[in-house]
């Protein structure tokens, strides 16, 4: 029997860190964690709910007021914009046809290349 190495001792330490994906939370919100301040590039936090509607602000500002940005944003605003964006961005002919060709190379074994 071989005695256990610190790389095997490692790797049973990791194991036990790594999340399954039944550990892991869902986001409540498809952009969660993807928003940063546009002035000193901290995270977006949630401030408060008015009239039913999430709004955010920056982080540095909310728990430091170290932040000149002052701004509150409708979330729901957000993500329509950001959606509706991709949505437009997303769905013309051409990256149609391109996403069509790179999914047929990649049925006939070949490599997706950005």
């Amino acid at each position: 029997m071989r005695a256990p190495t610190a790389r095997a001792g490692q790797t049973q330490r990791h194991r036990a860190h790594v999340r399954q994906p039944h550990q892991t939370r869902k986001l409540k919100r498809p952009l969660s964690g993807l928003l940063k301040c546009g002035c000193c590039g901290a995270g977006m936090a949630i401030k408060d709910t008015r009239k039913g509607r999430q709004r955010i602000q920056c982080t540095q500002m909310k728990e430091t007021g170290a932040c000149a940005h002052r701004r509150v944003y409708d979330l729901d605003a957000i993500e329509r914009t950001v959606f509706d964006g991709l949505k437009a961005n997303l769905t013309t002919p051409d990256l149609i046809a391109l996403a069509e060709g790179r999914k047929d190379s990649f049925e006939r074994g070949g490599r997706i290349v950005l």
